[in-house]
């Protein structure tokens, strides 16, 4: 038998996910976020600890199972699960930096994933300094061994857990190409590296108009290992005062929630989501509190 069968992703692709992020869903409370969520359509949420410490008055001891079972029964209530749960720490620091402080973070976050149900440990790419500021350090060889020795401590954690660990690459941080964060997965997937791909955190103001192309070099890359994609928009403004967010033309990106601008066409990304990555969690991201299921209506579409 020749062509595709029912079983080949040309003939069936599968729908992504849809979720949202819960820092930008409106609630006085983090229960109405995730019963908000639900309210929309959405069916899986991205929970940030720092939500979670800020909504309870609580730091990482806090991060209990039982409320983890709380929340795990209020998403159930709403009819979303927890996808991701972020642990957005900086890695690429040396021990005298705090580097064991983040990885107590990494520890206490990927035990609270599993007693959640076993979610994705996110976390972004750092850069190598104390004040996280963003500057020509991040793009060296000696930024990705920093940031690949703390990834290997955090990888700990999360397997002692039994939990995925996912980086988010971005332009302003350590692994910030696909090239860097293939790097990376060459040097720690065999520990079980994961992505969550983010593909507008990846551009710059000159890169708006070659997307398509780095996209396509992503998911040739780095695709792969992809277990949730971060979708969103964007717009170039001017920023002279913040030189530090930008590219060298004075100007930097702003994100909003997908579709929300025009700024970006996530199409090609979504497709190939649908036929490589059946089911992948789609997260809203940057949504503006109105927008939300304007937001959910593009992504489905």
């Amino acid at each position: 038998m020749t062509g595709p069968t029912a079983a080949s992703p040309a003939a069936a692709p599968w729908p992504v996910t849809p979720g949202v992020r819960l820092a930008d869903v409106p609630g006085a409370t983090l229960e109405e976020r995730v019963l908000r969520a639900g309210d929309l359509g959405f069916s899986c949420v991205q929970l940030p600890s720092k939500l979670v410490y800020a909504s309870y008055g609580i730091d990482r001891t806090g991060l209990t199972p039982g409320l983890a079972r709380h929340l795990a029964d209020v998403a159930a209530r709403a009819g979303v699960s927890v996808a991701v749960l972020g642990c957005y720490r900086n890695l690429a620091l040396t021990e005298d930096e705090g580097l064991g402080n983040e990885l107590a973070e990494f520890r206490a976050c990927a035990r609270f994933a599993s007693w959640l149900g076993g979610c994705v440990v996110a976390t972004e790419c750092g850069r190598p300094n104390r004040e996280n500021a963003i500057g020509p350090d991040r793009l060296g060889a000696a930024a990705m061994d920093r940031l690949a020795h703390g990834l290997e401590g955090a990888l700990d954690a999360c397997a002692a857990s039994g939990v995925t660990l996912a980086v988010e690459p971005g332009f302003n941080e350590c692994a910030c190409s696909a090239e860097r964060c293939h790097e990376l997965l060459d040097r720690l997937g065999g520990r079980g590296l994961a992505v969550v791909w983010d593909p507008v955190s990846l551009l710059h103001p000159l890169a708006v108009g070659r997307a398509p192309e780095l996209f396509s070099r992503f998911i040739d890359l780095c695709g792969d290992a992809v277990v949730a994609l971060h979708v969103k928009d964007l717009e170039v403004v001017a920023d002279e005062a913040r030189p530090e967010w930008c590219d060298g033309t004075g100007r930097r990106i702003v994100c909003h929630g997908i579709g929300e601008t025009g700024g970006v066409d996530l199409s090609p990304v979504l497709e190939w989501a649908a036929v490589a990555k059946p089911w992948v969690p789609a997260i809203v991201e940057n949504g503006s509190p109105d927008g939300l299921a304007g937001c959910l209506a593009r992504l489905r579409g």
